[in-house]
């Protein structure tokens, strides 16, 4: 039994190698498909323009409809998907610091971002900033801060500011503005006051091309009927789609299956792990056999056929590989699951714990199919024992 250590040590590497790989493969999919739908929060549908904006024609939240489609039996929200630069600092602090701005909507789960603590902005006059922003211009909840807007971002060329009550702290743990660190949110109101729209059309007139919607759980055929009815509402141009859709097309569109090009390029490590595990295992089991001459010499003198000698070798090496397989698909397991619960991020990938059909079937075929592969050259020796 104490032979069998070794190979079943480099087995059990070897199958946790593959198994970590899918693994890996599943949380960097994973991430990424939650980073490119990650201004969806809750959303299940988005609305944009059939030709992805390719005409340039731009449209306006008036335009698209929405409050026609808020009112569609069926819907719970509606959000325009609508961003600014808005430059932020606190009246106690001199520090002031650049973040992006979106406009409230309601239910608070279809925003993009996730409030921490306080209250969503219910009236104008009213924000919620990103952690991160008020730490570094010394804010609190219940403080005034100043929004202002310069001239070169305005969509009217205007500068614009506007003090408002701090009322709740945000956090953006999808990642949907990682590149401002988070959004501050901001009624439809403000909105449109800051980028100087409020002396006209006020926030029907911002430009937008996508906005997002919110169903109510419900039967497929309720589901069908509302986004028919969604559908009929629409300006011509533009259509709704289901996320899952929309992030296969952004995952296409990012680079054609790149997850799956990284996959296979550590997969390959994992392969060469395995041969060198068979390896170990050929020799392990010539080791055995030839310990075993005349045990197995004694089982043919007494009637034994070459064949369930062959068979015998082929079944121990068989139950082992099957064992250390399981042990290393099980290590694997464990693995990304403390990696998951340690929280660490690697370039904005979570090692989410996402369970496939290949994490367990094929690193437990390819190390059953290995050790018995390995074990054939020992298993052809021990049927040439024969008894002195």
């Amino acid at each position: 039994m104490k032979m069998l250590i070794p190979a079943g040590i480099a087995i059990i590497i070897g199958t946790m190698f593959v198994a970590s790989t899918f693994l890996f493969g599943n949380a960097l999919d994973h991430s990424l498909r939650q980073q490119v739908s990650a201004s969806f929060g809750d959303a299940q549908y988005a609305i944009s323009q059939k030709d992805n904006g390719s005409s340039g024609n731009a449209t306006t939240v008036e335009q698209l409809r929405l409050d026609r489609i808020r009112a569609v039996q069926g819907v719970s929200g509606a959000r325009p998907d609508v961003t600014a630069q808005v430059e932020f600092s606190a009246s106690s602090e001199g520090s002031h610091t650049s973040t992006a701005v979106i406009s409230m909507a309601s239910p608070g789960g279809i925003m993009p971002v996730q409030l921490t603590s306080g209250l969503w902005p219910a009236q104008s006059g009213e924000t919620a900033i990103p952690e991160q922003l008020a730490q570094r211009i010394g804010a609190h909840v219940g403080d005034t801060v100043t929004a202002s807007v310069s001239a070169d971002v305005s969509m009217t060329g205007h500068s614009e500011t506007k003090n408002l009550r701090l009322v709740g702290i945000t956090k953006d743990s999808a990642g949907a503005y990682a590149y401002y660190g988070g959004a501050a949110i901001v009624s439809e109101h403000d909105f449109a006051e800051l980028q100087g729209l409020g002396q006209s059309g006020g926030f029907a007139d911002v430009p937008l091309s996508a906005a997002y919607v919110s169903l109510d759980p419900s039967s497929s055929e309720a589901t069908a009927r509302t986004l028919a009815e969604i559908n009929r509402i629409l300006p011509d141009g533009f259509h709704i789609q289901n996320r899952a859709a929309i992030e296969k097309t952004m995952m296409d569109n990012l680079g054609g299956g790149q997850v799956n090009v990284t996959t296979t390029f550590i997969l390959a490590f994992g392969v060469l792990a395995m041969f060198v595990a068979a390896i170990v295992i050929a020799n392990t089991f010539q080791v055995i056999v030839a310990q075993r001459r005349r045990t197995l010499a004694l089982l043919r003198t007494i009637g034994a056929k070459k064949n369930q000698l062959y068979v015998s070798v082929i079944a121990e090496a068989g139950i082992l590989g099957l064992i250390c397989s399981l042990i290393g698909v099980g290590c694997a397991l464990v693995l990304m699951l403390l990696l998951g619960l340690s929280g660490i991020d690697l370039a904005g990938a979570r090692f989410a714990f996402v369970l496939s059909w290949p994490v367990f079937v094929v690193p437990i075929v390819f190390g059953l199919v290995i050790t018995v592969l390995a074990s054939l050259g020992s298993a052809r020796a021990a049927t040439g024992c024969h008894s002195a």
